[in-house]
């Protein structure tokens, strides 16, 4: 699995790459903090799963999946983010993502319980499993 990571906070972005970094099977062929860089890899790389943040540097992870997913559907999107909002899982899922993983607290703190998450959504997209936290 190819894995392009979008996250606009640049110390949890190489977080999350490190962390992807350590799955077998799975490749980080990109990553970016913007909408625009994220379309641009989704679309352009060979990427099988984008790992999501849903507040970006010039937009949001909705727009992403806006320009995405109409000409790449069967991409697998997994979403993260530090704002547990109903409507935004419900958005999300419907824009197209796969997995929508919301922590409390915050993800950008605590970054050690990204580790053991997102590995999970990872592993769920790579096992073609649809789910939420």
């Amino acid at each position: 699995m190819n894995v392009f990571v979008v996250e606009d906070a640049v110390q949890v972005r190489k977080r999350l790459v490190e962390m992807v970094r350590t799955v077998p099977g799975v490749t980080v062929v990109g990553e970016s903090g913007s909408v625009s860089g994220a379309i641009e890899g989704a679309l352009n790389l060979d990427t099988d799963t984008l790992l999501l943040d849903l507040q970006l540097i010039d937009g949001t992870g909705f727009d992403v999946l806006k320009a995405v997913k109409p000409h790449r559907s069967n991409l697998h999107v997994i979403v993260l983010s530090n704002f547990s909002i109903p409507q935004w899982r419900r958005a999300a899922l419907a824009a197209g993502a796969d997995v929508v993983q919301f922590d409390e607290p915050c993800f950008n703190i605590y970054l050690d319980e990204v580790e053991a998450w997102g590995i999970e959504a990872l592993e769920a997209c790579m096992e073609g499993v649809s789910a939420t936290r």
